[in-house]
């Protein structure tokens, strides 16, 4: 299965950049010196290189196939069709895998391994994450080029007659289903302090909480990441400086007006932030954890990613404008109760945090200010301060 195997040399887990790998050689070192780095150690610092080997290979084993088990071979053609589908052992280890950093060490892993033809596992169908994946992609390209209105009917009809998508409605149950397994539901107490941000001209100053709530349904009329326009909802983020940044042009200059709002009502938020990385294809104990985690960490990046509001907004939006509808209406906690919003990472400060709340206008009040009976706040004005910015 595997070239003749050199035992002589051994690896020590500073060599390697795969946090499985780290710990699995931090666990298993036979050796006090490594052959890589030169590290020697007081006590087993390092394990052989046939070791390491074997590891590696199992991994890969999960998610590749030797192509000559799973491809059509035509000499006349050049080899295994179609070719741009083959990789071979050092495209793998070198470029996909992430091992290592240590040249050395990835060419012997290739020699080890041997460097043969490889292909996607279940090459001509879809590992879990890549249908799933797959199903995503032709639902937002659906929604955004084709159907806007019917997508269901449209996109179901499209799934029956190709097997492995799955149709829109599941798609959205597991979404919801692997999102609540996965993803931590935040409860933001009374008295938290959230931070919304409205532009103006410089010369306006706003002053109520319904100057800088969400528009009234009848002046919503831009369309957003997660509501179509003509829906309302409160974006904001937990520090004026985001709130600010998600607000603005970076290429103009920028006035507005900071409202500082506390939280009135519990709210309960869909913290997208607290999403698990990817675990490491090496680790057999992840590896059913593995697909969906490839899968939602690419969805997440999706939904976060910035988008220039030129007009493009309206149809770049509209998928996650479908799922935010979803979590919104049709989707609910263990306790039964539905969310009132979303956290998501900021698309314009890395390491900050953004959010929409499902409220309106009329959930948004002022100090001491009267409401209807029916109506119940969700958050109140505290403060008020103005900023204005350069582009320089």
């Amino acid at each position: 299965m595997v070239a003749t195997r050199n035992t002589q040399k051994y690896v020590c887990a500073e060599c390697v950049e795969d946090s499985y790998l780290k710990r699995y050689i931090s666990e298993n070192s036979t050796d006090k010196e490594c052959t890589y780095c030169g590290e020697i150690g007081k006590k087993p610092i390092a394990i052989t290189l046939d070791d390491l080997t074997e590891v590696i290979e199992a991994g890969m084993e999960r998610e590749w196939s030797k192509a000559v088990d799973e491809m059509f071979h035509d000499s006349g053609e050049g080899g295994y069709q179609p070719q741009s589908a083959v990789y071979q052992t050092y495209d793998i280890v070198f470029e996909s895998l992430e091992i290592s950093d240590n040249t050395d060490l990835l060419g012997d892993l290739v020699h080890e391994i041997g460097n043969e033809d490889w292909c996607q596992r279940n090459f001509g169908g879809y590992l879990p994450d890549d249908a799933m994946k797959t199903s995503w992609e032709t639902f937002c390209d659906i929604v955004k080029h084709k159907v806007r209105y019917l997508f269901r009917d449209f996109a179901d009809n499209l799934a029956e007659e190709n097997m492995e998508l799955t149709a829109p409605s599941e798609v959205m149950d597991f979404l919801g289903g692997k999102l609540l397994e996965y993803v931590t539901v935040t409860s933001l107490p009374t008295g938290t302090t959230v931070y919304r941000v409205r532009p103006h001209d410089g010369n306006t100053r706003f002053t109520l909480a319904k100057d800088l709530a969400p528009p009234p349904e009848d002046r919503a009329i831009h369309a957003n990441r997660m509501s179509p326009a003509g829906i309302p909802m409160f974006y904001g983020s937990f520090d004026a400086e985001t709130a600010v940044a998600e607000t603005r042009n970076p290429k103009d200059d920028f006035a507005g007006t900071v409202g500082a709002f506390s939280v009135v009502k519990e709210l309960k938020l869909l913290d997208l932030t607290t999403l698990p990385e990817v675990p490491s294809l090496f680790d057999p104990k992840a590896s059913e954890r593995r697909p969906s985690l490839v899968f939602l960490r690419a969805f997440l990046r999706d939904i976060t990613k910035p988008v220039i509001k030129d007009g493009r907004e309206h149809i770049e939006y509209v998928p996650t404008q479908i799922l935010t509808e979803y979590l919104r209406y049709g989707f609910s906690l263990n306790d039964g109760n539905s969310l009132d919003g979303i956290i998501y990472p900021s698309a314009v400060r890395k390491g900050f945090l953004s959010f929409v709340l499902f409220c309106e206008n009329k959930h948004c009040v002022d100090k001491n200010q009267k409401v209807d009976a029916y109506v119940l706040p969700w958050v109140q004005l505290e403060s008020v301060s103005e900023v204005c910015e350069s582009k320089d």
